[in-house]
């Protein structure tokens, strides 16, 4: 880290296990590299006189909200220990900031075809599962999330990263657009809508309790930002790349899913979950 921090004037604090159930695989090893790792970085930050850290949140930290929608203000109410340690890790970072300028961007659920594909993220799940199977389960489906491209969101940080200190120093911006806003099942409907011929089965139980609808005003307003891709150009593209290379179609390789390719990491995790009560005391402070 020594190394990387030197003679740098930014870091863009992006290294994390992101996702429920890849955090759930070893709750120790996760406390380490969310939010362990992040008291370390601001410290090291501060040594190094970095002068910006942008960091990566998640919209996650929102929860399950009854609150309608949702701005950089509104109550927290994560749910799982991903989200928990984002919101840790947020407070930290501003306890611990020192001379550096801290800047939190909340991400929304990110699609679109990437280098390192992923097809963990609602909308490349539907996509790839309706080009390959043709058909798609849609869980609950009434459940808001906010969408952003994974460009889009390479943008918001460099934009973060750019922008003059008076205006970005110390704050959060959610990251997404407003009209990028949509229930489940409607992200089902629009798969269905692009990929003709699919199958769309509705299961009533929600295993996943995260609802809410997010602003993105701030955002807008301060970094005059908005996204370029729309969900259905996400799901064009995606199904455009999954039927042209091969590789793509075997959707279930554990290199597109992050806790797949953890699992292949933590060959023997230390201890699940549940059998780990200092992971969720701190989780919880």
């Amino acid at each position: 880290m020594s190394r990387a921090l030197r003679d740098v004037h930014g870091v863009l604090a992006l290294a994390a296990i992101v996702g429920d159930p890849a955090c759930n695989l070893d709750p120790e090893e996760t406390i380490n590299l969310n939010y362990t790792a992040t008291k370390v970085l601001a410290e090291a930050c501060n040594f190094y006189r970095v002068r910006r850290l942008v960091f990566a949140s998640s919209c996650s930290v929102y929860g399950a909200s009854s609150q309608g929608v949702l701005t950089e203000q509104s109550s927290l109410k994560p749910v799982s220990l991903y989200a928990r340690t984002r919101v840790l890790s947020e407070n930290i970072l501003f306890d611990r900031a020192g001379e550096v300028q801290p800047v939190v961007l909340r991400l929304s659920t990110v699609f679109g075809l990437s280098p390192r594909m992923r097809f963990d993220l609602v909308v490349n799940t539907l996509t790839v599962r309706a080009v390959v199977d043709r058909k798609i389960a849609i869980f609950g489906g009434n459940q808001w999330r906010p969408n952003v491209h994974c460009r889009d969101a390479a943008r918001a940080f460099i934009a973060a990263l750019e922008a003059p200190a008076e205006r970005v120093a110390g704050e959060i911006f959610n990251v997404g657009g407003d009209a990028l806003n949509h229930p489940i099942a409607t992200l089902g409907d629009m798969v269905a809508e692009i990929v003709r011929g699919t199958e769309v089965v509705h299961q009533k139980d929600a295993p996943d309790p995260r609802d809410y609808r997010v602003s993105f005003e701030k955002i807008r307003r301060v970094l005059g930002f908005e996204p370029e891709f729309t969900v259905p150009a996400g799901i064009r593209e995606v199904a455009a790349a999954v039927r042209s290379q091969p590789a793509l179609r075997d959707y279930q390789n554990p290199a597109y899913h992050n806790v797949e390719a953890l699992k292949q990491t933590f060959t023997t995790p230390r201890r699940r979950r549940g059998d780990w009560a200092p992971a969720r005391e701190l989780a919880r402070a």
